[in-house]
């Protein structure tokens, strides 16, 4: 089934359904959310911070739903939950176009959280992990660039949207949007490879890397004794404090482009293709760190990938100068694909293949831990401020503890460490 599932050019299909279903998830809800900050806030008299519980709202979701996942997977299927939500996630989403209060606000934010949980990073990872044994980092990159393209893509349209017509009109578009990519593609494209039941796509790579060394009876045996053993291991737990530092501090790269430069006194079309090229080099980057992270090792991949972002932060705190851009595009390009792409490529490359859907599930979720501080963090700070320049420091500071977590585990060998 193995050598019938590299030969399938259908894999590839699947890769680039998923990319669109990135961009029509993360691209959307993630990626072009701080464009309606100013236009919101002003149209529903509320503070940034308010506005940016929203936000919160969102990541918080992310967090409690990801690891229960596979196990929803296991009883319900991964088909049949992305083919739901496909369909109830722009239903959701289109509940933004209507809301008159903080309240309604904050409930659309959690029901659009929860819904998309279920059609985008974990899910797609287990869905590509079931397809592709080679080539993993590029399918994953090539799906992962989908944020980035989204953004690329609709802060441009839904700033002119919001300029000619208002945030709620731009709020419909985009709900109309995802649904008419979402919806045929997660009831009509996306499937489990030939011959694979909706819950052997869990287990399908460990038996792969297993079948060599290990028999039938040896494998189910050591299942029961080593179950979640990873979360005895010192490593998952400084993998999973370094991810909820990047979460924090990586996310400031992009989250805040857009009101940062127009606070600095540029023009909200300025800002606004700021954000769109930024968006452009991260959508890019994901597949060239996927080939990366393909073509060396996890230790050198990740470590670049973060050092990308600090180089990006500390150009952030520069903004007001025009060089600085150049070193904004490098965080975009490598630091910032470290929010999608490391998480299952750091999980594949540290632990055991049995343990992927687990480990996967939780270090995105604790990356969306530091995702879901990064507004509140950044917002208070600007409204006791007036500024998002001390928020870039204070990140700065993390990101370089975040490097220093992984030069630490990450193991040197470019073979994953088995034991």
């Amino acid at each position: 089934m193995l050598k019938l599932r590299e030969k399938s050019y259908y894999k590839w299909i699947i890769a680039f359904s998923s990319l669109i279903v990135m961009i029509m998830t993360v691209g959307i809800i993630y990626n072009v959310f701080t464009i309606f900050t100013i236009p919101v806030t002003e149209g529903l008299s509320i503070s940034r911070q308010t506005f940016s519980l929203a936000q919160t709202l969102i990541f918080t979701a992310t967090i409690f739903v990801n690891p229960f996942i596979s196990k929803l997977v296991e009883k319900t299927g991964l088909i049949r939950l992305i083919r739901i939500f496909s369909v109830a996630t722009p239903i959701f989403y289109f509940g933004f176009s209507f809301v008159n209060s903080t309240w309604q606000l904050y409930l659309v934010s959690l029901l659009v959280g929860i819904s998309q949980c279920f059609v985008s990073m974990v899910p797609l990872s287990i869905l590509l992990n079931s397809w592709f044994d080679k080539d993993i980092g590029l399918a994953l990159g090539i799906t992962f660039m989908g944020s980035g393209i989204g953004g690329m893509i609709f802060n441009p349209v839904v700033n002119s949207i919001i300029e000619n017509y208002s945030w709620r009109h731009a709020f419909g578009f985009l709900s109309i949007v995802m649904f008419i990519f979402l919806v045929p593609i997660g009831l009509f494209v996306i499937i489990l490879p030939p011959q694979m039941s909706q819950k052997e796509h869990l287990t399908t790579y460990q038996e792969s890397e297993t079948a060599a060394s290990l028999n039938v009876e040896t494998r189910a045996s050591s299942a029961v004794e080593e179950n979640n053993s990873y979360l005895k291991d010192r490593r998952f737990w400084i993998i999973s404090l370094a991810f909820i530092l990047d979460g924090v501090a990586g996310y400031s790269i992009i989250n805040f482009v857009t009101p940062y430069f127009r606070d600095l006194g540029y023009s909200s079309y300025y800002a606004a293709n700021v954000m769109a090229m930024s968006m452009g080099l991260m959508a890019v980057g994901k597949v060239v760190l996927g080939f990366v992270y393909d073509r060396t090792n996890v230790r050198f991949a990740t470590l670049l990938a973060i050092f990308a972002a600090f180089v990006g932060l500390v150009a952030l705190y520069f903004a007001q100068y025009p060089w600085a851009l150049i070193f904004l595009g490098f965080g975009n390009f490598f630091g910032s694909p470290a929010g999608t792409v490391s998480q299952p490529l750091v999980t594949k490359g540290v632990f055991r293949a049995r343990d992927y859907a687990k480990v996967n599930g939780l270090l995105v979720s604790f990356s969306n831990i530091g995702v879901t501080l990064t507004p509140i963090i950044a917002n208070t700070i600007f409204d006791h401020s007036g500024s998002y320049r001390p928020h870039f420091v204070a990140m700065i500071v993390l990101m370089a503890i975040c490097f220093a977590l992984f030069f630490l585990v990450l193991p040197r060998a470019a073979k994953k460490d088995s034991n």
